[in-house]
């Protein structure tokens, strides 16, 4: 799945990983979580994330009750490596990596029965937060973004400065 068949308003089952590292020598943090809007809910941790996303690795699974037995799944696989809440912490070496990919392929394999083939769908959090801005610009030419621009700033100007 590339950046650009991410369904933007859909209603699909998706468990993703969100992988945050500040430096090329730190340990790498990663939240798993699941979502039927994937597109705004990457964009919403990209945006709230306290280290830096790197990347999203996000795979469609056939319905809300596998997301959910998915996430619960990779949540107690890792559980020795969890810092807090969602957030688990992976050594940034040959070892760290391994673990991680070897444990999720386990989960996969186990509940949804993917063998060898391609399991996560890796997208920059760059290439998100790109794609927003170039979604913002489109809508604010079109004809419905100048009516709520437009709107917005009326709204402004009865609102005296005090109130907002």
């Amino acid at each position: 799945m590339s950046l650009f068949q991410i369904p933007v308003h859909s209603h699909k089952s998706y468990v993703y990983a969100v992988v945050c590292q500040d430096n090329s020598s730190d340990p790498i943090y990663v939240k798993f979580g699941r979502s039927v809007n994937i597109y705004k809910r990457l964009l919403q941790v990209c945006n709230s994330c306290p280290i830096p996303a790197r990347y999203f690795a996000v795979l469609e699974v056939l319905n809300d009750d596998k997301m959910v037995e998915v996430e619960k799944a990779l949540h107690a696989k890792f559980d020795e490596h969890r810092t807090s809440g969602e957030w688990f912490r992976f050594a940034n070496d040959k070892y760290g990596k391994e673990l991680f990919n070897s444990g999720c392929k386990e989960v996969f394999s186990a509940i949804l029965r993917i063998g060898s083939q391609s399991w996560w769908e890796k997208i920059p959090a760059q290439a998100i937060i790109e794609y927003s801005k170039r979604r913002k610009k489109a809508f604010i030419k079109s004809k419905q973004g100048k009516r709520h621009l437009a709107k917005k700033e009326f709204n402004r100007k009865l609102v005296p400065k005090s109130e907002r």
